[in-house]
């Protein structure tokens, strides 16, 4: 009974903080609009009370309303705009401290695979390229593959890149990545996404780049490392939640990918030293008979 109650309790505190932070974000719409651009999807510890009531009242009317393509919306902007390079720039140690320990199974499994199947494979888009880092990592991991390129919302950011990386192999594009891969005559690509990307993607958009590309671009690989809610099973929940502090979505990667005609070929699962569960997976998509 005393868990019921401590239950309700808090589900009643976050309604009210919910509806209070609504209000407020109604009757400040400047401060609100703000904060969606730069502080929703990654919180500063000096944000006001303030602020970070207007944030729990977006999450709180999201949710009663369902609207996943209006968070999905509101992380893009914040990745096209000069917050997502300053963090880009605060998180660079990330690459060492993060991927290089924790990741590379999923790379060494890509170059084992890229070398069992010869000339399949001719190009690696990483999608969310952020600084470039990973990017750069898979260019030297996997050298039989020549064209490497780095898409990007963020515009500065891709600006800076291309300096970081001039005389290099490495490509880098700006805009929206669905439309890009749409308007682009390639296959034999793989498609990767490092420590974060796909969270963002509400699941109908994330179900039209995998169907998309399944349909149109083959043959291909998809390699993801995308973080997954603690308490999420794959074998009993297939949709979407929203989850962690900054709201992004826990995908069922594999049931998605197996949905829209992917073949799952590695999937494996780290913890991170702050309890973050990150799934690392790769899936192929053949090309179809004519």
């Amino acid at each position: 009974m005393a868990s019921k109650s401590t239950h309700l309790f808090s589900r009643t505190k976050q309604t009210l903080k919910g509806c209070i932070g609504y209000t407020l974000g109604v009757l400040l719409p400047k401060k609100t609009n703000e904060i969606k651009k730069n502080h929703f999807t990654i919180q500063h510890q000096s944000l006001s009370r303030c602020d970070q009531l207007i944030i729990e009242g977006i999450k709180w009317h999201s949710l009663i309303t369902k609207q996943a393509q209006f968070i999905s919306d509101i992380h893009k902007t914040f990745w096209q705009n000069e917050s997502a390079v300053e963090f880009h720039h605060k998180n660079q140690h990330r690459f060492e401290t993060i991927s290089l320990r924790y990741f590379q199974d999923i790379v060494l499994f890509c170059k084992d695979y890229v070398a069992k199947k010869g000339n399949t494979f001719s190009s690696i888009v990483e999608i969310g390229t952020g600084s470039g880092q990973f990017l750069q990592h898979l260019a030297t991991q996997i050298p039989s593959i020549t064209q490497m390129i780095g898409l990007d919302l963020s515009k500065t950011q891709i600006e800076q890149n291309r300096v970081r990386y001039q005389g290099t192999s490495l490509t880098f594009i700006d805009g929206d990545a669905f439309q890009w891969i749409h308007h682009q005559s390639i296959r034999h690509t793989i498609f990767f996404t490092h420590n974060g990307v796909l969270e963002y993607f509400s699941e109908k958009n994330l179900l039209a780049l995998f169907s998309f590309i399944a349909q149109n671009k083959t043959p291909a690989l998809f390699a993801i490392i995308e973080p997954v809610a603690e308490n999420l099973d794959f074998n009993q929940t297939t949709e979407s939640q929203p989850f962690g502090g900054d709201f992004s979505f826990s995908h069922n990667y594999p049931h998605l990918f197996k949905t829209t005609g992917w073949h799952i070929l590695f999937q494996k699962e780290v913890w991170l030293e702050n309890r973050s569960r990150i799934l690392l997976l790769v899936a192929e998509v053949k090309e179809l008979p004519h």
